[in-house]
């Protein structure tokens, strides 16, 4: 069983993480920004295995058809996601198992990630003014994450 922690500053002692130099504000959000950053890599590789037993199921319509090499890439690929999403599960887990409420479920809602990329990949596209439209009405909602994040349009520009 994992070891429960009653504070952040427990599993900052406990696995002698260095806050020197920083204020506790400071090692409070950059934790969060951490915990946060972690959490949306866990949900972006549970979305990503679910999108490839998605194109499992789908590719098993065409099983005799597809080379070899094809199928070994694609078990590669399911290997490596799944591998990704143990990891940032383990290297979440000091920190879910604080009991100081610090953080969210948040990697419970890989679920609710998954169909909101397929409803944005649905809806917008490859076309730019969906896409612009949906980023500007994004930017300009206010931000419920406590402002971790300072996203800007510029950001999504390809350059």
């Amino acid at each position: 069983m994992a070891q429960r922690y009653s504070s952040l500053e427990e599993v900052i002692k406990e696995n002698n993480l260095d806050t020197s130099g920083l204020s506790p504000e400071a090692v409070r959000r950059h934790a969060k920004i951490a915990m946060n950053a972690n959490s949306l890599a866990y949900i972006l590789a549970d979305a990503a295995e679910t999108f490839l037993m998605d194109c499992e199921v789908s590719l098993s319509k065409f099983d005799r058809h597809l080379k070899r090499e094809v199928k070994q890439n694609f078990a590669q690929m399911k290997r490596c996601v799944h591998s990704a999403r143990a990891a940032t599960k383990k290297a979440a887990q000091p920190m879910y198992d604080t009991d100081s409420g610090f953080t969210d479920d948040a990697c419970i809602d890989a679920d609710w990630w998954y169909n909101f990329v397929k409803l944005v990949d649905d809806r917008v596209g490859t076309n730019p003014q969906k896409t612009h439209l949906l980023l500007e009405f994004l930017l300009n909602m206010p931000s419920e994450g406590e402002g971790l994040y300072n996203v800007k349009l510029e950001d999504f520009v390809n350059e």
